[in-house]
């Protein structure tokens, strides 16, 4: 997340993106300890391409974020997912 706080946008959702790809899976996984943490990568990547255009993607990246803070009963990343405008 630090590349895009920097304002280097590209290279920050390309870090995230690999984030994810490393931990594909554990999303089906509810028991996994990685599932905040990647709730947090697809808020992050939500909000990132919504700032770039790409609101498709973004929106689907912020349905992404507010489904996995649903079933982790996180309040505070379901309010920051709904704060992305979507859903």
């Amino acid at each position: 997340k630090l590349n895009i706080y920097k304002g280097e946008m590209a290279a920050g959702m390309a870090h995230l993106e690999h984030v994810l790809e490393m931990n594909e899976g554990m999303e089906s996984s509810r028991k996994g300890t990685n599932q905040h943490s990647i709730a947090e990568t697809h808020l992050a990547l939500s909000g990132s391409y919504s700032i770039m255009g790409e609101l498709a993607r973004g929106e689907s990246y912020g349905e992404s974020a507010l489904d996995l803070f649903t079933s982790l009963n996180d309040p505070q990343g379901k309010m920051e997912s709904h704060a992305t405008g979507y859903k």
